[in-house]
């Protein structure tokens, strides 16, 4: 056989996760200082993507340990958020 070097499973499956761009991602938003959402993004690193800024800085944000990054204030949505949107689109 080939020189096929055997691996940890969940290193396989962490992978092709990585591959594909499937991670343990939460959903987060901008928001307003009025505190409604501005715009909804499916993971830190899409709203990073989107603002050209670094991750690291959404992430203090949402897990509030510093109050705005680039003067834009994030977080994380609850389900009962997402339950809400969702509902909004098939409505």
């Amino acid at each position: 056989m080939g020189n096929i070097e055997k691996t940890d499973c969940k290193e396989d499956v962490e992978n092709i996760q990585t591959f594909i761009g499937v991670q343990n991602s939460k959903p987060i938003a901008r928001i307003s200082k009025d505190g409604e959402i501005i715009r909804r993004f499916n993971s830190i690193a899409e709203a990073a993507r989107f603002y050209n800024i670094p991750e690291s800085g959404i992430s203090k944000v949402c897990r509030c340990k510093q109050k705005q990054t680039y003067r834009m204030i994030f977080r994380f949505l609850s389900s009962e958020e997402l339950n809400n949107m969702n509902q909004k689109n098939f409505d």
